[in-house]
């Protein structure tokens, strides 16, 4: 549903930031945009002035929403901040890869088919992590349109993510590949993370632990 998806990444970011140009000028504004506005990268790991070629509409209107936070910051002077976050997890998140692989296991604990060749890579933030960082920002960013990339800066393959993820399972799936890359996912990512940790942060999460936090808490909601 693009129009939909216009309205919510587009359209709230405009509205959201003329009331603030209108009424509390002061109002700090860290703008949640994503890592899919680089598309397929030139090379990794990607940095944040790195060309932008989305792969989907979400990743269009998300640098869409970008170049309006732009517009306010300079023209209007608005503090701002834009944060492009890599591949999410945690518990809480009912959608993407391991809220998907879990709903196949749950039918077929077996074997579970997946897109693409399984070599294709992602970078994995957990969520706890985002949320401190974006508490560390509004206080340490100097709020001047900068863009940071929020990832571990760790290349994972959707086979190493998902064999990991099962490790604390009794029973562990054969995995299927179709060979088909599904449209609108890139091959490859891995975010430089260099600016955020010259300004002095670290997550608190390797990945391997907090899949385990993730993995138990889809046995229990999922």
């Amino acid at each position: 549903n693009p129009s939909a998806d216009f309205d919510a990444n587009v359209i709230e970011t405009y509205k959201i930031l003329d009331a603030i140009r209108k009424f509390n000028k002061d109002c700090k504004f860290l703008h949640i945009s994503s890592a899919a506005v680089y598309g397929n990268p030139e090379e990794l790991p990607i940095k944040e002035n790195a060309p932008c070629n989305p792969l989907s509409p979400y990743g269009w209107h998300k640098l869409l929403s970008e170049k309006i936070c732009d517009e306010f910051c300079k023209l209007y002077n608005l503090p701002v901040t834009i944060i492009r976050p890599f591949s999410v997890y945690g518990p809480g998140l009912k959608k993407q890869l391991f809220w998907d692989v879990y709903q196949k296991y749950k039918i077929n604990s077996s074997e579970i088919e997946l897109w693409g060749s399984g070599n294709e890579t992602r970078d994995y933030i957990y969520i706890d992590d985002i949320v401190s960082l974006i508490d560390f920002l509004l206080i340490n960013s100097a709020m001047m349109g900068d863009v940071f990339n929020v990832g571990s800066g760790i290349e994972f393959s959707i086979t190493e993510a998902i064999s990991t993820f099962f490790e604390t399972f009794e029973n562990k799936p054969q995995l299927l590949f179709n060979g088909v890359n599904k449209e609108g996912n890139p091959l490859n990512w891995k975010a430089d993370i260099k600016k955020l940790t010259l300004l002095g942060y670290q997550n608190n999460h390797n990945f391997k632990n907090a899949i385990t936090l993730t993995a138990n808490w889809l046995k229990t909601n999922g």
